[in-house]
């Protein structure tokens, strides 16, 4: 397992990295969209605010009912927030922290 200082180093380095490539939150339209979240870390793009996070089971091994969502609970959750975009904000061996976010109107 990663330690939570790799961790927290693995968010910035992702953050340095979205930051200069201009990323932001992705709102998925289609199930195939949602394999395609971008990793942003710590960086919280202009015109963007993270509602909540969803704590996602990466290793496709997870169980449904589980503190970690598997693949399928996560896209229905996602699914219920249609403008919303989501973006991972922390990267573990197993599991992630999707973020929701909202545009800044």
């Amino acid at each position: 397992m990663y330690s939570q200082e790799t961790i927290c180093k693995m968010s910035t380095r992702a953050a340095v990295d979205a930051a200069r490539r201009h990323r932001v939150p992705l709102v998925c339209e289609t199930e195939e969209d949602f394999h395609r979240i971008p990793n942003i870390g710590d960086y919280r793009p202009d015109g963007w605010t993270l509602m909540d996070g969803l704590f996602v089971d990466s290793a496709g091994v997870g169980l449904e009912g589980k503190p970690a969502l598997t693949f399928e609970e996560f896209a229905e959750q996602a699914s219920n927030h249609p403008d919303d975009g989501h973006a991972l904000i922390e990267v573990g061996q197993f599991q992630v922290l999707i973020g929701r976010f909202s545009r800044i109107q």
